[in-house]
């Protein structure tokens, strides 16, 4: 139950524009971004766990909103086959940080300035 409940978390989370690039049951679209402090990882690294992916910005106040959810939903499930991925779309490093230290994230957090991992997952 919980891992259906997720993967639906997974595709909300994915629709931050438009539809998704991808269709439930495809193999999500693999890419490599740094975390916060630096060193690369590619969603790859997570085959075998349920992962949500959600993609967020400092200056999106709903994004805001949901973070401390998506805490929760981590702390609750991280010893099971679990993880999210948290991608920063913030152009400044640093607005990501002030972010993650705010809402005390433990979670997988990556920056992508550029936006081009949010353009895999658009229609």
């Amino acid at each position: 139950m919980w891992k259906r409940m997720f993967l639906i978390g997974l595709v909300i989370s994915a629709t931050v524009t438009a539809s998704l690039a991808t269709t439930v049951g495809e193999k999500a679209p693999d890419f490599r971004l740094p975390r916060l402090t630096g060193e690369e990882v590619a969603l790859a690294s997570f085959q075998g766990k349920v992962t949500l992916v959600n993609f967020w910005a400092s200056w999106c106040v709903p994004c805001r909103d949901e973070l401390p959810a998506l805490q929760k939903i981590y702390d609750k499930y991280r010893d099971r086959p679990f993880e999210i991925v948290g991608i920063n779309l913030d152009k400044k490093r640093k607005n990501a940080h002030t972010s993650v230290e705010r809402y005390g994230l433990n979670f997988t957090v990556l920056h992508d300035p550029n936006s081009t991992v949010i353009q895999l997952y658009q229609g």
